[in-house]
């Protein structure tokens, strides 16, 4: 250790021995040579072995070129490189000389160029482009660079010598006409300009300007747009003769052209163009192809060829023919034409159609013959019905009328099993405007003159011809009698009162079980017509069977009860009447009481006995009834069974009715026409005289048939009915 080391050469020069980790080693060993200008790796040299050269330096971009890199002089140098990058200035020549990969980068203003600043031209920027300088647009807002160009047709100065447009004339040019760019130019026309105006100066071959105006050029070349070349004046051919651009117009027809007489009348000849002159028919007249007329050979009621006959080929036209019904089934009318086919033979037209009766193998068939449903099936016709005619069309009329059963034979009932024609007897062919004139059967007909200026024994006879006889005034009267129905409650007012109430005119009506004497049995009040009651019936308690309920208390639940509805106005004593009829003194007891509600109370009911037997008879108890005001029930009570009640009586008075003093307006079923039968009376059906007058007679002058939209007058009427109170009856006094 300390001694020198082995090699003293270059940087090892001065170098001991010296322990290090364990090791003898020299302070100051050869080391890698590095550009210094030293001997660093001691063999005596210096830099040698060119240490760090080698590598490519500078660039080979654009006008440089890259050299070596050496150690000269302790340092390390670019050796054979040419230009570096940045190190010569950029010029205009398409090379790159800075050595930037780019070249005439930044070359954008050289000077100004172009020119001169007149009319459109502008002076501009020389800039690089292409290796060279160009003249170019500055930068905005600086209008873009343009020098003298051929002058134009634009209003502008192209050329740059203050002057626009100065090698055109507007005012003749007709590629200019007026202003730059205006062509004349027009369909079919040679176009000229005058004064700056388009004009035509002439026309193409075959075409002309007929309508003057420039804006369409010659617009009229002929019917087929290929040209018209005048022929001379115009004749009725298709062509427009005189190219005025008209076809076949002014034209006249020549004479006599067309056929007159009858259909042909006021025809008239049109020019049809190329197929020369036709004459114009009327739609009926029958012509050819070409308009001429030919004989007819339609069946239409026209004279089709104007020779004064009309459908001379059909010889049974206007015949009478039927369609071979039999009865109303028959329909009649005539040969008439076939709307159809009028080409073809005359057919039956029926105008009056027979009745139609259905197939029976199909009700969806109308008939009028068994033949016409097929072979073994038959025609079921229409009902009969009595107003002369055959409306069945068996060949019988009105068969079956003499049974009185058939329709058009209108009955009512009328009491006791027996029937009253509803209307009027009538004729079977009576019209609501004639009676009609056949006797052959007698009918009731609503809308049917009656009837009448009969002979008794007439009158037998027409009601004997249908299973009947005549009605008695007193049936008349029964039936045809009417009783206003009472509208309940009846205000009763205070002070002096009384009222009456047909029997049957009830408000309420109930039956009852009778237990004692007769167990079981079911009294009821029921219509009754004994002669001489009021109204259209009397009311008896039925069935007769010998009972006689005495207890009041009893009659409440057992007895058949008639309620009459009355509202007092202040409460008082009244006093309650019956018009009765007793056939022995087995039935001639009646009960009567008022009560707020029912069946009443038994202490309010009064006993009413009858002292005559068979006779229409007042009665009335002698105590009065206390009834409380408002609404109460006047309730009539059976006591014994059979007896009859025609009207009901309420009173403040101290006596009944009699017969001699009947209540007021006891007009009852007074027959309006029982004492004055030859005078209508007023308030009776539509108060118009007797139905005796003679035909003509005027529909609705009859009190059977009123005016339009009036119900008809007959008996036992609906509700919108009125009954027949005219007194046919009376009609053969």
């Amino acid at each position: 250790v300390g001694d020198p080391c082995e090699n003293l050469v270059g940087e090892c020069a001065g170098g001991v021995k010296q322990c290090t980790m364990g090791a003898i080693v020299c302070s100051r060993p050869p080391m890698a040579e590095s550009c210094d200008g030293k001997d660093n790796n001691c063999n005596g040299v210096n830099d040698d072995g060119d240490p760090g050269g080698g590598a490519a330096c500078g660039t080979n971009a654009g006008e440089c070129s890259a050299g070596v890199k050496h150690c000269v002089g302790g340092a390390i140098a670019c050796e054979g490189a040419i230009g570096t990058i940045g190190g010569a200035p950029e010029i205009c020549n398409g090379k790159d000389d800075d050595c930037d990969t780019k070249f005439d980068e930044g070359l954008t203003d050289l000077g100004s160029c172009g020119g001169p600043n007149v009319g459109e031209c502008h002076t501009g920027t020389l800039s690089c482009i292409g290796g060279g300088p160009v003249c170019g647009d500055s930068p905005a807002p600086a209008p873009p660079e343009q020098g003298p160009q051929f002058e134009l047709c634009d209003n502008l100065d192209n050329d740059c010598d203050t002057r626009f447009d100065e090698l055109y004339n507007k005012a003749t040019d007709p590629r200019n006409c007026g202003a730059c760019n205006n062509v004349c130019a027009e369909p079919h026309a040679n176009m000229g300009c005058a004064a700056s105006v388009c004009v035509i100066a002439s026309c193409q071959p075959g075409w002309h300007n007929l309508n003057g105006v420039t804006g369409d050029g010659c617009e009229y070349g002929g019917p087929s747009g290929m040209g018209c070349f005048p022929q001379g004046s115009e004749v009725c051919n298709g062509e427009d003769d005189d190219c005025n651009g008209t076809t076949d117009v002014g034209i006249t027809a020549p004479a006599n052209l067309c056929k007159t007489g009858g259909p042909c009348t006021g025809a008239t000849a049109t020019c049809q163009g190329a197929n020369g002159w036709r004459c114009n028919y009327g739609a009926t007249v029958s012509t050819d192809g070409m308009g001429n007329v030919i004989p007819e050979t339609a069946c239409d009621n026209i004279d089709n060829d104007c020779d004064i006959a009309v459908d001379e080929n059909q010889p049974n036209k206007g015949q009478a023919c039927n369609d071979g019904g039999t009865g109303e089934c028959r329909g009649q009318g005539t040969f008439t034409c076939n709307a159809a086919m009028n080409t073809g033979p005359a057919v039956c037209t029926i105008t009056t159609p027979g009745t139609r009766g259905t197939c029976s193998n199909n009700a969806a068939v109308m008939c009028a013959t068994n033949a016409a449903c097929g072979t073994g099936n038959t025609c079921n016709f229409p009902a009969e019905i009595c107003d002369g005619l055959d409306n069945n069309c068996n060949g019988a009329i009105d068969d079956g009328s003499a049974t009185g059963n058939l329709i058009g034979q209108n009955w009512v009932a009328m009491g006791n099993g027996r029937q009253i024609m509803k209307y009027e007897a009538s004729r079977p062919d009576a019209t609501s405007l004639e009676q009609g004139v056949s006797t052959a059967t007698t009918c009731s007909r609503a809308g049917s003159i009656p009837w009448t200026n009969v002979t008794y024994p007439q009158a037998v006879a027409a009601c004997t011809a249908v299973g009947a006889r005549l009605c008695t005034e007193s049936e008349w009267h029964r039936t045809c009698s009417v009783v206003a129905s009472t509208t309940y409650p009846v205000v009763i007012p205070t002070g002096t009162q009384n009222r009456t109430f047909e029997a049957e005119d009830y408000f309420a009506i109930s039956s009852a079980i009778d237990t004692v004497p007769n167990p079981d049995v079911r009294h009821a009040w029921t219509p009754d017509y004994t002669a001489g009651f009021f109204g259209v019936s009397a009311m008896v308690a039925s069935a007769n069977t010998g009972s006689n309920i005495t207890s009041t208390t009893t009659a409440l639940t057992e007895s058949p009860r008639l309620d009459y509805q009355l509202n007092f106005a202040a409460a008082g004593n009244y006093r309650v009447c019956v018009r009765g009829w007793a056939t022995s003194d087995a039935d001639d007891d009646v009960l009567v009481g008022i009560s707020p509600t029912a069946p009443g109370v038994a202490a309010n009911l009064r006993t009413l006995a009858q002292s005559a037997d068979d006779t229409w008879q007042w009665m009335g108890p002698s105590a009065t009834i206390a009834v409380a005001a408002g609404t109460n029930l006047l309730s009539v009570y059976m006591q014994t069974d059979g007896f009859r009640i025609d009207r009901v009586y309420v009173t403040t008075d101290n006596a009944c009715p009699t017969n001699a003093n009947p209540p007021a307006g006891s007009a009852g079923n007074k027959w309006a026409y029982e004492a004055t039968p030859n005078t209508f009376q007023p308030g009776v059906c539509n108060s118009e005289e007797l139905d005796a007058d003679l035909p003509p007679a005027t529909a609705g002058d009859q009190d059977d048939i009123l005016p339009s939209s009036a119900g008809m007058c007959y008996a036992n009427n609906g509700t919108n009915d009125t009954f027949d109170m005219s007194g046919n009856v009376k009609e053969w006094t």
